[in-house]
C-alpha cells in the first residue's frame, strides 16, 4: 500500500465513521465504542479495495492543511448522511405513532 492508498483510506474511514456516530442504531449506547471504530475500519477497507479509485477534486498528498480540510469535509459529509438516515427513521417512527393512535390501539 502506498501513502496515497492509506491517505484515501483514512477519508473513507472518516466519512464512513461520521456516519455511524449519527446513524440511528449505531448512535445508541447499547452498540460498544470498539464495535462502531471496528465495523467502520473494517467498512472502509472494504469501500476502498472493491471501489476503483477516481480522481478527486483535492490529492491528499498536496500538503498537510489541504489534507486537514478533506478529512473535515468527508466527516461532515458523513455527519450529515447519518443525521438524514436518523432523520427519515424519526419520521418512520413518528408516523407509526400517528397511525397506532387514530387506531386506537
Amino acid at each position: 500500500m502506498s501513502r496515497f492508498d492509506i491517505e484515501i483510506y483514512l477519508a473513507v474511514l472518516v466519512r464512513i465513521g461520521g456516519l455511524f456516530i449519527f446513524a440511528p442504531f449505531f448512535n445508541n449506547r447499547v452498540v460498544p465504542i470498539f464495535a462502531k471504530i471496528g465495523l467502520s475500519a473494517f467498512l472502509a477497507f472494504f469501500v476502498v479495495t472493491t471501489t476503483p479509485v477516481q480522481e478527486m477534486t483535492m490529492a491528499p498528498s498536496d500538503s498537510a492543511f489541504l489534507y486537514l480540510i478533506l478529512i473535515i469535509r468527508e466527516a461532515m459529509i458523513g455527519f450529515v448522511f447519518g443525521f438524514l438516515l436518523s432523520c427519515l427513521f424519526a419520521g418512520v417512527q413518528a408516523a407509526r405513532a400517528s397511525h397506532r393512535v387514530s387506531n386506537g390501539v
